[in-house]
């Protein structure tokens, strides 16, 4: 069994594993999720700064992907994340945008709900 102990400063609300079940992504009532790898070091490998404007509620790998990462907040907006471990130099990186050359992930999709959206699942069809 690992710790992760202060990756997170508030409860936990939402952990995915990426589908090789070596990654996991997490988050808790903060503006930002973590991206771990359990063969890394006993800490986060890099965390998504200011990803929402509000607590994130739920984050989630989409389904059989390593890269690719969903999350939602009270904020009322739901994202879609392309990770690019390639990049990833950092502990922490800023929030990056769609194209930012310089981001170990930019953000690639956006959806704006009515109401804060507290959890998501996926279907298969």
């Amino acid at each position: 069994m690992r710790i992760y102990p202060n990756d997170h400063k508030n409860q936990i609300n939402a952990l995915s594993f990426g589908s090789n079940k070596r990654t996991f992504v997490s988050c808790s009532n903060e503006t930002s999720w973590k991206y771990f790898d359990i063969q890394k070091n006993g800490h986060s490998v890099f965390t998504c700064q200011a990803a929402h404007s509000d607590n994130i509620k739920q984050v989630s790998f989409l389904p059989e992907s390593e890269d690719m990462v969903m999350s939602a907040s009270s904020d009322k907006f739901l994202k879609l994340w392309k990770i690019d471990l390639e990049k990833a130099t950092k502990m922490t990186f800023n929030k990056g945008e769609k194209g930012d050359s310089d981001s170990v992930y930019s953000q690639c999709s956006l959806l704006h709900m009515n109401e804060p959206i507290e959890a998501f699942s996926f279907m298969k069809y």
